[in-house]
């Protein structure tokens, strides 16, 4: 682990000082857990703004449906067994 030193206003050292001494844990570890809790929020909201960016087709690419139901993604040498192009 590496120290850092970190800024924060009256309030919210006295409400981390407090909750820290509820739960039994330092002040470190308070913040630790925090700051690990909302990097994991933020890593799942970017998670799922990309998944709705994906299922909303704009990170899918298009594709060529042959005949026999091969796929290829678009800009792949035109055939003439293709449906769609």
């Amino acid at each position: 682990m590496r120290r850092v030193q970190v800024v924060l206003d009256e309030n919210l050292l006295k409400a981390a000082d407090h909750f820290a001494h509820r739960i039994k844990v330092n002040r470190s570890a308070l913040m630790r857990n925090a700051l690990r809790e909302y990097l994991r929020k933020l890593y799942y909201q970017d998670s799922n703004a990309l998944n709705a960016k994906a299922t909303s087709g704009s990170l899918i690419p298009k594709m060529k449906i042959y005949k026999d139901g091969r796929r290829w993604p678009c800009g792949r040498p035109n055939r003439s067994d293709t449906i769609d192009s």
